[in-house]
């Protein structure tokens, strides 16, 4: 099986060498656990491997989501000139502007399209399909409308990360929604309450295709991006 890996060496161990190509996973989680990070270190272990990302922030400036990434993974130094070579494209979408904020979703599916087209891109990531959610007034036609674009999605040679925000930051938090349930795979990123401190860890829910590892394991952030720690226990 063709793998796209990460750029996370633990967490690419957790999924038997990486995520399965074309597929198209959830990174849930709540304020801290560091969805941002990791969804940004996806692309840019890719860019430095020949492989083009487009960053979709649909809440947060480009610019300030470069500043924010730059302060955290001060590593990566190439990162500037990895944009200038369109290797990573980070693009700001207002699914909100307008006067009919229903328009917002198909603005954001037409701009994601012809992006991931003129970059050929293979890696993607939406952020944050809980601003998508905000562009509908039902719940059932903005979960149409997303199965729709994961079909879309399977046309191309593309793997997409959508980041979703959880209602919590522990496991006994987290409240499951449909879209979960057609998305090939679940990626929780917890902020765990632990005597005096907090600390943050992944979980892999769901990855069709391919075994996976069950266990609850903690990450830390350094400044060559985020560390999973296989051999560490929670508790």
């Amino acid at each position: 099986m063709e793998r796209v890996k990460t750029g996370i060496e633990g967490l690419d161990a957790m999924l038997d060498g990486g995520i399965p190509f074309k597929r198209h996973v959830l990174l849930c989680g709540g304020p801290g656990c560091g969805k941002t990070t990791i969804s940004m270190q996806f692309l840019y272990h890719g860019a430095k491997n020949g492989e083009n990302g487009v960053f979709i922030t649909l809440e947060e400036s480009a610019e300030k989501v470069l500043e924010n990434i730059k302060a955290s993974c001060t590593a990566w130094t190439d990162i500037d000139r990895l944009i200038k070579e369109k290797k990573l494209t980070i693009l700001k979408i207002d699914p909100l502007a307008g006067d009919n904020p229903q328009d917002g979703f198909t603005n954001v599916v037409e701009l994601m399209l012809s992006t991931i087209r003129e970059r050929n891109a293979r890696r993607v990531v939406v952020d944050s399909t809980t601003i998508l959610e905000m562009t509908f007034y039902e719940a059932n036609k903005f979960r149409k409308r997303m199965f729709g674009l994961l079909e879309i999605l399977n046309d191309l040679d593309t793997n997409v990360i959508f980041t979703v925000e959880s209602s919590g930051t522990s496991r006994e938090d987290q409240r499951y929604t449909p879209e979960q349930f057609f998305a090939d795979g679940i990626i929780e990123l917890y902020n765990l309450p632990l005597k005096e401190k907090r600390i943050n860890a992944v979980e892999i829910l769901k990855m069709r295709g391919t075994s996976h590892s069950k266990r609850v394991c903690p990450l830390a952030f350094t400044p060559q991006g985020v560390v999973v720690y296989l051999d560490q226990k929670i508790y």
